[in-house]
């Protein structure tokens, strides 16, 4: 998935390559405006920091930050279908989370 790394940060990666026969650690550093191709673990880890720049990586993002629209201004407020959007978007967090362990 392809991102572009946010305004204000800098992402550190570290992964282990095989170099010769030898496991070796890379560390890798992408700075503002930079464009990344990450997996999903990598992407995981750093999401806060990535904006998305293809489809694949809108769709994962949008998996993890599911949508909750504000109530219209003046509208009341129906606490009992409040709290259920936040059990649905609790339970596809947990489970997003189940999915990337």
């Amino acid at each position: 998935m392809k991102f572009t790394v946010r305004e204000g940060f800098v992402v550190h990666d570290r992964k282990v390559v095989d170099i010769g026969g030898k496991s070796q650690v890379q560390e890798s550093s992408y700075y503002e405006g930079q464009d990344v191709d990450f997996d999903d673990t990598t992407a995981l880890q750093h999401l806060h920091k990535l904006e998305p720049a293809d489809k694949k990586a809108d769709a994962f993002l949008a998996a993890r930050h599911p949508v909750v629209t504000a109530p219209v201004s003046g509208a009341v407020i129906d606490y009992a279908l409040l709290a259920q959007a936040i059990v649905a978007a609790q339970a596809m967090s947990a489970a997003s989370a189940d999915k990337a362990a």
